[in-house]
């Protein structure tokens, strides 16, 4: 998918939905969203069951009704998709010893209201388990890249090349299913000049971030996750012209 207008990234939601609420309005209210592309960075769900509900309503109809939404998988939805939708036992089981303490009993009602469960089938159906998308510039993926691991470009090694990293450990699994569709898919890629992330907030990257610094850069990577939400912090929007250079930053406090 190319980007060729600015991007509105929005980073981790972690389930705020009243959060998520207001975001969009005011987005909305600022003419930002019928401008601009709009991608959601991975990690929707979090511990409030009625703010998952309400984030999952946002961007189902945002997918569906806004003509240029997508969303990344974080490494909650890949292993909250297998607990719920996998036919095998395993990998059920190994979704759901994935997901964090917190997110179980979301899990739980999801297997018990099948209204949820069709929501989240949509919202699967239309990320498509992506966790990476470029346009000319710019690499966007949920979990990070490790630059210590690039080459100068493409190369042959690409195993090396394809290595992606959860900046706190993460799901293992995240990391290994990011680098088998990496090859899979982009054999011919070229670098594109920065990586934009989610997944770790600003305030872990740097524990000295106030709201007015906007997203973490640091060397060619951009972090867009302004929480964790669970642990205050923000629900943010990013709009990201080429090279990621940050146009503006909408953030609503959880």
């Amino acid at each position: 998918m190319m980007f060729k207008r600015n991007t509105l990234a929005i980073g981790g939601i972690y389930g705020r939905g009243r959060s998520l609420q207001r975001l969009m309005a005011h987005l909305r209210d600022a003419g930002v969203l019928e401008k601009s592309r709009v991608l959601f960075m991975g990690d929707f769900i979090g511990s409030e069951f009625k703010g998952n509900i309400t984030t999952l309503r946002i961007l189902d109809w945002m997918l569906a009704n806004h003509h240029d939404t997508a969303a990344l998988f974080g490494d909650t939805e890949l292993n909250l998709k297998m607990a719920l939708f996998s036919k095998d036992e395993a990998t059920r089981q190994a979704g759901e010893e994935a997901l964090a303490p917190e997110l179980q009993p979301f899990l739980g009602q999801a297997r018990k209201d099948a209204s949820i469960r069709e929501v989240l089938g949509r919202i699967f159906e239309a990320c498509r388990a992506c966790i990476w998308r470029q346009d000319e510039k710019m690499l966007f993926v949920h979990a990070g890249v490790d630059a210590s691991q690039w080459p100068d470009g493409p190369g042959d090694d690409l195993a090396k090349f394809a290595v992606f990293l959860t900046r706190q450990g993460g799901a293992r699994g995240l990391a290994e299913t990011g680098a088998k569709m990496w090859l899979d898919k982009s054999l011919c890629l070229n670098l594109p000049a920065t990586v934009v992330t989610g997944h770790t907030p600003t305030q872990v990257l740097n524990p000295e971030w106030q709201p007015k610094d906007g997203p973490y850069r640091t060397g060619k990577t951009v972090s867009v996750d302004f929480g964790p939400a669970r642990d205050g912090g923000f629900v943010g929007a990013s709009v990201l012209a080429a090279q990621a250079k940050v146009v503006d930053t909408y953030l609503e406090a959880v």
